[in-house]
Protein backbone atom coordinates (compact mmCIF):
# COMPACT_ATOMS: atom_id res chain seq x y z
CA UNK A 1 0.00 0.00 0.00
CA UNK A 2 1.59 3.52 -0.84
CA UNK A 3 1.84 5.83 2.07
CA UNK A 4 1.46 9.21 2.40
CA UNK A 5 2.45 12.09 4.85
CA UNK A 6 -0.65 14.33 6.06
CA UNK A 7 0.11 17.71 5.23
CA UNK A 8 2.36 19.08 7.99
CA UNK A 9 0.91 16.56 10.65
CA UNK A 10 3.63 14.02 10.29
CA UNK A 11 0.80 11.63 10.40
CA UNK A 12 1.56 8.87 7.78
CA UNK A 13 -1.51 7.44 6.28
CA UNK A 14 -2.44 5.08 3.34
CA UNK A 15 -3.04 6.55 0.09
CA UNK A 16 -6.58 4.67 -0.20
CA UNK A 17 -8.53 5.59 2.88
CA UNK A 18 -11.99 3.82 3.78
CA UNK A 19 -15.24 6.29 3.81
CA UNK A 20 -17.38 4.63 6.68
CA UNK A 21 -21.11 6.60 5.97
CA UNK A 22 -22.24 3.12 4.30
CA UNK A 23 -21.49 0.20 6.52
CA UNK A 24 -24.71 0.92 8.59
CA UNK A 25 -28.25 -0.96 9.23
CA UNK A 26 -28.91 2.23 7.71
CA UNK A 27 -28.10 1.34 4.23
CA UNK A 28 -28.98 -2.06 4.65
CA UNK A 29 -25.66 -3.12 5.06
CA UNK A 30 -25.32 -6.77 7.11
CA UNK A 31 -23.04 -6.41 10.09
CA UNK A 32 -21.12 -9.55 9.17
CA UNK A 33 -20.32 -7.13 5.84
CA UNK A 34 -19.46 -4.65 7.91
CA UNK A 35 -16.51 -6.74 9.81
CA UNK A 36 -15.44 -8.08 6.46
CA UNK A 37 -15.12 -5.14 5.01
CA UNK A 38 -12.95 -3.17 8.05
CA UNK A 39 -10.82 -6.64 8.43
CA UNK A 40 -9.96 -6.60 4.85
CA UNK A 41 -8.97 -2.94 5.08
CA UNK A 42 -6.64 -3.44 8.14
CA UNK A 43 -5.05 -6.32 5.96
CA UNK A 44 -4.87 -4.29 3.20
CA UNK A 45 -2.46 -1.95 5.46
CA UNK A 46 -5.65 0.45 5.08
CA UNK A 47 -4.87 2.91 8.30
CA UNK A 48 -7.15 6.52 7.14
CA UNK A 49 -11.21 6.29 8.29
CA UNK A 50 -13.28 8.22 7.69
CA UNK A 51 -16.37 8.46 10.36
CA UNK A 52 -18.99 10.55 11.86
CA UNK A 53 -21.70 10.27 14.72
CA UNK A 54 -24.12 10.98 12.60
CA UNK A 55 -23.54 8.08 10.20
CA UNK A 56 -25.76 5.72 10.97
CA UNK A 57 -27.15 7.37 14.31
CA UNK A 58 -23.24 5.93 15.62
CA UNK A 59 -23.13 2.70 14.46
CA UNK A 60 -20.76 3.61 12.18
CA UNK A 61 -18.17 4.75 14.98
CA UNK A 62 -19.10 1.24 16.92
CA UNK A 63 -18.30 -0.74 13.70
CA UNK A 64 -14.53 0.92 12.95
CA UNK A 65 -13.97 0.82 17.25
CA UNK A 66 -15.01 -3.26 16.76
CA UNK A 67 -12.17 -3.32 13.79
CA UNK A 68 -9.79 -1.59 15.38
CA UNK A 69 -9.68 -4.07 18.88
CA UNK A 70 -9.47 -7.18 16.21
CA UNK A 71 -6.72 -5.79 15.46
CA UNK A 72 -4.83 -4.82 17.93
CA UNK A 73 -0.83 -4.44 16.31
CA UNK A 74 -2.01 -2.12 13.59
CA UNK A 75 -2.17 1.54 14.21
CA UNK A 76 -4.99 3.47 12.27
CA UNK A 77 -5.82 7.22 11.59
CA UNK A 78 -9.50 8.49 12.18
CA UNK A 79 -11.16 11.27 11.17
CA UNK A 80 -14.49 11.88 12.77
CA UNK A 81 -16.38 14.86 11.82
CA UNK A 82 -18.25 16.66 14.97
CA UNK A 83 -21.56 17.03 14.19
CA UNK A 84 -24.29 18.80 15.88
CA UNK A 85 -26.52 16.56 19.02
CA UNK A 86 -28.23 14.11 16.58
CA UNK A 87 -31.68 14.32 15.89
CA UNK A 88 -33.49 10.94 15.97
CA UNK A 89 -35.16 9.55 12.63
CA UNK A 90 -38.42 10.92 12.24
CA UNK A 91 -40.04 7.43 12.20
CA UNK A 92 -38.56 6.93 15.76
CA UNK A 93 -41.30 7.30 19.11
CA UNK A 94 -41.01 10.69 20.67
CA UNK A 95 -39.25 9.93 24.07
CA UNK A 96 -42.06 9.84 26.72
CA UNK A 97 -41.95 12.91 29.10
CA UNK A 98 -43.02 13.28 33.03
CA UNK A 99 -45.47 16.37 33.15
CA UNK A 100 -44.22 17.94 36.61
CA UNK A 101 -47.03 18.54 39.08
CA UNK A 102 -47.75 22.21 39.96
CA UNK A 103 -45.30 23.24 42.53
CA UNK A 104 -43.30 20.24 42.35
Amino acid sequence: MKMNVLGRTGYVVSAVGSGCYQFTGEFGVNPDTSREIMDYAMKSEVNFFDTAQMYGFGESEEIVGRGLRAHPSKKAIIVAAITPPMKRPVSSPPPKRQRKSPGA
